[in-house]
């Protein structure tokens, strides 16, 4: 059952990329995802349901990275997860379809609740990250976790705008240089 879940978010994934949120119909899902109308209904109801489903794939995805830093990695693992994996995203996919969504997350209540709550989990988990950076190594300190939270999700967010938009920047020298600043 999670693999045609999976099969369905992806190929709604696609299509939103495709096409935008708006003009998608769950008629476009259904050939995407080589399904009948019955079988995509059986897991997602709505056009509705199928965006917060991606984005809560989208969410668990990046909150499971998290986990495997948390176990021991750290910091720069994330950074460099996080970071390789835009890297190598379809500037034509992902960060489109998650700028689509939060776009969407303005004018659908649904939906801005929970990219609201994908945003707090994944800030709570850097925060964890860096006070363990700060701890362990004594580096990062001068500043609140939160405060540098905010600033690398904010820089992850403006890549995922930048790759998006088709710009070429410098990932792995923005990750490289996140990691060797200070922040006394």
């Amino acid at each position: 059952m999670e693999e045609r879940r999976a099969q369905i978010l992806s190929a709604a994934r696609r299509v939103f990329a495709v096409k935008g949120l708006s003009k998608v119909t769950l008629r476009d899902v259904f050939r995407e995802a080589g399904l009948s109308a019955g079988a995509v209904y059986n897991y997602f109801q709505s056009k509705d349901d199928l965006i917060l489903g991606v984005t809560e794939a989208g969410m668990a995805e990046a909150l499971s990275a998290f986990g495997g830093a948390a176990a021991g990695a750290g910091l720069d693992a994330i950074i460099d997860t996080f970071f390789d994996a835009l890297a190598g995203m379809d500037p034509a996919e992902a960060p489109r379809v998650d700028l689509m969504i939060a776009a969407e997350a303005l004018a659908t209540p649904d939906v801005h609740r929970a990219v609201v709550k994908n945003r707090a989990a994944v800030k709570a988990a850097l925060v964890r990250l860096i006070e363990r950076r700060q701890a362990t190594r004594g580096d990062w300190a001068g500043h609140a976790a939160p405060t540098l939270a905010d600033l690398l999700y904010a820089t992850y967010q403006g890549l995922i705008l930048s790759v998006a938009l088709g710009e070429k920047p410098d990932i792995a020298g923005i990750g490289r240089a996140l990691k060797a600043m200070r922040f006394d």
